[in-house]
């Protein structure tokens, strides 16, 4: 049986980063016409914003949740950076369309990561996020849940040791 993914903001930021790395891969190997934009070929000024792309890439791939604000904002400002340098350059419209979803993205109000514990609003009760090692979700277990050190995923049904 399979088990049914379930996508969450981490994971399309890292797709939709993907996706515009590989675009400007591809604009810097076949850009069909050889015009030059601020004194440099298009297809140069394309592979060299691929090179400085793989810092935020790996900078989402490796996510720290403690950095998740400063990680959003340098996002932004690189995704509207390559927007306003490649525009009078030929930017496809696949680019920017990949470029606004990213965005929307980044500009989402809720958190890729939260912490490992938290109050629940109506008690003291502390709950603690466990990640099942069958199915991959992370849920809130209280510790009156977890008996000798297992849980049972809330998704799957099956138990694992915490």
């Amino acid at each position: 049986m399979s088990i049914a993914y379930k996508a969450s903001l981490l994971t399309a930021a890292r797709a939709t980063h993907f996706a515009r790395l590989m675009l400007l891969l591809d604009g810097s190997l076949n850009y069909w016409h050889g015009s030059a934009h601020y004194g440099v070929p298009d297809t140069m000024l394309y592979f060299f914003f691929f090179l400085i792309d793989i810092i935020p890439f790996l900078m989402f791939w490796f996510f720290i949740p403690e950095l998740e604000e400063g990680a959003r904002a340098l996002g932004i400002f690189w995704i509207v950076l390559l927007i306003i340098v490649l525009l009078p350059a030929g930017m496809t419209t696949a680019f920017f369309i990949v470029c606004c979803i990213q965005l929307v993205i980044l500009v989402w109000p809720r958190r890729y990561m939260t912490s490992t514990d938290y109050e629940v609003e109506g008690g003291n009760a502390i709950h603690e996020r466990i990640k099942c090692v069958h199915c991959g979700m992370t849920y809130a277990y209280t510790p009156d849940s977890i008996v000798n050190g297992e849980a049972i995923c809330q998704n799957c049904g099956k138990s694992f040791k915490t």
